[in-house]
Order: C-alpha cells, then structure tokens, then sequence
C-alpha cells in the first residue's frame, strides 16, 4: 500500500476483463496484503456478479444504469454498506457502472 498520496486519471486506463462473463473493472487502488481495494466496475446488460463473501465491509456507489443485490435495486446515485463477513450476488437487467471500495479479501462461493 503506498505511504504516500497518489492519483490517476481513470478515464485514461482501460478495462480490464474479469474472470465473470460481461463483467469487466478498473482498478484504482488494491493492497495485496489486506485484500483492500478500490475499482469501478461495469456490468452489461444481464449479466451476473456471483455470490461471494466480504472478510472486511463493501461500499457500492451505482454511477450508471441499475442493478440488483439481495432483491433491491439500486440506480444512479445509490449507495450500499455491506458489513463485514457478508454475502451477496449481483445482477443487472439494463447494465451499470459502479464504484466498489472493499476493506478486505472476497472469497467467491
């Protein structure tokens, strides 16, 4: 983790794939060690984020488009705390652009 301020430019990085079809992010920040991070990730039209488990708490914040977590929908501007040791999926009907920070490893299930 840097022990110093530091920025980037996110519209000049490119999406990366993930290993979930239609899923692909952006990463921002991560620190190997605690399995802490930052990414935007975009979802397309019907696709699924499987189910997975937080060791640390999840902050979702929705930018574009909608998408469905625990059966709520979430759209433009929306905001979701995940405590520690949660576990949810994520799905999107329409697509979305979200911003993730996450305080510790995801185990998927």
């Amino acid at each position: 983790m840097a022990d110093h301020p530091f920025s980037l430019d996110a519209r000049q990085m490119e999406w990366q794939p993930s290993k979930h079809a239609n899923v692909v992010f952006k990463t921002l920040r991560f620190d190997r060690a605690s399995g802490s991070g930052t990414v935007l990730l975009r979802m397309a039209p019907g696709a699924e984020y499987p189910v997975h488990r937080h060791a640390g708490s999840e902050e979702v914040y929705v930018l574009e488009g909608e998408m469905t977590i625990e059966g709520t929908r979430y759209g433009p501007g929306m905001y979701l705390y995940s405590p520690p040791s949660s576990v949810h999926g994520a799905r999107t009907e329409q697509g979305c652009t979200f911003l993730a920070f996450f305080t510790g490893k995801v185990e998927e299930l």
